[in-house]
């Protein structure tokens, strides 16, 4: 008895460990990461408002869904979608991290249009501007006052 408790508890350990690789392998930016990213960011003093309800484009027909943000200084939070947001204001420039469950889905980096829109860039799962973006799945994001 005293052998299938020692290999018991050996193999919980084993396979408690084997979960914690596979599932931090496949994080390709960590929520820290993220938000070290958006602090270096911060460069310039903010010259538009986020406050407010954003259209991003239907859901249903490929866009992100309605976005609901609230800016104090520089940084903005709140959602778009599903995903919670958080990000920072650059001049009239935008850097986003779109997350769930504590999981980094999508960096961002925006500029403000003549228009007073928002258009950009996504990347799934990696920093919008770094060389691994290069290879990451990409999509256009575009956001428009309600």
């Amino acid at each position: 008895m005293d052998n299938k408790r020692k290999y018991f508890g050996v193999s919980l350990i084993g396979l408690m460990g084997l979960f914690f690789i596979i599932t931090t392998a496949f994080a390709e930016v960590s929520v820290k990461d993220a938000n070290d990213w958006l602090s270096s960011k911060a460069t310039a003093a903010p010259k538009v408002d986020l406050t407010g309800k954003w259209d991003a484009g239907s859901a249903w027909n490929g866009g992100w869904g309605e976005g609901n943000f609230f800016q104090e200084k520089a940084s903005f939070n709140g959602s778009l979608g599903m995903y919670n947001v958080k990000g920072v204001v650059s001049g009239t420039d935008l850097y986003l991290v779109l997350t769930s469950n504590d999981w980094v889905y999508y960096t961002a980096k925006m500029s403000r249009q003549s228009d007073g829109s928002f258009t950009g860039k996504a990347t799934k799962e990696t920093l919008v501007d770094s060389k691994a973006a290069e290879s990451a799945e990409t999509w256009v994001i575009t956001f428009s006052k309600m």
